[in-house]
């Protein structure tokens, strides 16, 4: 009999494989975009982002520029490959509201465990934004999103609306700091990213306020 050829085998869905291959197949993947991503870090702390091509980054992991494309749609995308799964980390901590909580407290103690569990290569990654104007554009978009979701968590806790002028200003307020704290932590070397963040969030108890009608955790 003749051997049956590649082209006529049906196209083999991750639902289709049992638990184990689809367990290794995930693994796999996983394994691949993080070495994408570690590999683009050293490359851009080496030659700088422009002079980084998508080619170059491949070719240390071993893959193909296509693959890093199923991964990554553009170069920009592999600095911040990170940042959709600590939103949502920032998210769901916006969530733990305790007994004695002010809007404050709960945004503070949310954004000191994102700067605890930030990569070892954060400091890098701020350093390359500021110095290369296409990243700072992305990454402006994502501090705006953050701001967002700050100030619509305190549009909540207060009973007003996201753009009203106290969870607005909030949000921006607490942004600006954040955004004040990293990056001189990432050009001074200062010691510790979540003692920048205790720092600056010292300094806005002035805007704090209480959660609406005492509202605590359930």
């Amino acid at each position: 009999m003749a051997p049956t050829s590649l082209k006529a085998l049906p196209e083999q869905r991750l639902d289709d494989l049992d638990p184990p291959a689809a367990g290794l197949r995930e693994r796999k993947k996983t394994e691949t975009r993080d070495a994408l991503t570690a590999a683009a870090h050293r490359l851009f702390a080496q030659r700088g982002f422009d002079a980084t091509t998508v080619d170059d980054i491949a070719a240390v992991v071993g893959v193909s520029p296509r693959t890093f494309h199923r991964y990554f749609a553009r170069k920009e995308d592999v600095v911040f490959a990170d940042s959709e799964a600590r939103f949502e980390r920032f998210r769901n901590r916006l969530a733990d509201v305790r007994p004695g909580d002010t809007v404050l407290s709960v945004v503070r103690r949310a954004a000191e465990a994102a700067a605890a569990e930030a990569p070892a290569h954060e400091a890098d990654r701020l350093r390359l934004v500021a110095r290369t104007p296409a990243l700072r554009a992305d990454n402006l978009g994502r501090y705006d999103e953050l701001a967002d979701v700050i100030s619509t968590f305190a549009a909540q806790a207060i009973g007003e609306a996201p753009g009203d002028r106290w969870p607005s200003t909030f949000g921006a307020c607490v942004m600006a700091a954040l955004t004040s704290a990293s990056r001189r932590w990432a050009a001074e070397g200062r010691s510790d990213l979540a003692d920048e963040y205790t720092a600056v969030f010292d300094l806005l108890e002035g805007l704090d306020r209480p959660f609406a009608g005492g509202r605590e955790a359930s």
